[in-house]
């Protein structure tokens, strides 16, 4: 038997979709199974990761251009145990971080979103493949991940980028994310930005 989940209608967030050239869509209350994509924006589904994924995962997470500025060192081969722990829980309703897979119109993995939601705010990050960067992509997904989040409750958001990630930065000081608290890890420096 499957799960259902009734998503709701995302708000425009920060002019996300007036300001990505997008006209506004229409949004109804549907139904959609847990399997199906969790949000949709114009090029980009994102949905719960499966079994299935471990491969292209695992060639995201073998890409340097993708890694070099994360600051987590999760082993690819402890994937299969993250999806089994991330199988029965519903984000943005779960405790704890929980990945989600983003795939372009051709049902390719190219991304990565990362969401841990705690007391109406949303901390995340996301990961584009080389080849999906500089049309727009990243603003597309924070953008849907935002309304998506607000939809279920969220009013703040969090990002944690590093002090080297120039294009990350730019791109959520434009989304109006303001930076705070400079921090630094094993991995080295980072910048803390709220909205």
């Amino acid at each position: 038997m499957s799960a259902w989940r009734v998503l709701a209608p995302p708000g425009l967030t920060r002019g996300c979709i007036a300001s990505s050239g997008s006209r506004p869509r229409r949004w109804r209350r549907r139904r959609v199974r847990c399997s199906e994509p969790l949000f949709t924006t114009a090029r980009l589904a994102v949905r719960l990761y499966r079994a299935d994924d471990f491969a292209a995962h695992a060639r995201l997470r073998a890409d340097s251009a993708v890694t070099r500025f994360m600051h987590w060192d999760e082993a690819v081969a402890d994937f299969p145990a993250h999806i089994e722990g991330w199988r029965n829980r519903r984000p943005p309703d779960s405790l704890g971080w929980i990945n989600l897979a983003v795939e372009d119109a051709r049902a390719a993995l190219v991304g990565d979103l990362g969401v841990l939601v705690e007391g109406g705010r949303a901390t995340f990050g996301l990961a584009l493949k080389a080849r999906a960067r500089g049309m727009g992509l990243g603003r597309e997904l924070a953008c849907g991940a935002m309304d998506w989040l607000e939809a279920h409750g969220v009013t703040r958001f969090r990002v944690e980028i590093d002090d080297a990630n120039i294009a990350s930065v730019m791109l959520f000081r434009g989304l109006g994310f303001a930076p705070g608290a400079r921090k630094t890890d094993r991995f080295g420096p980072y910048s803390v930005y709220d909205a």
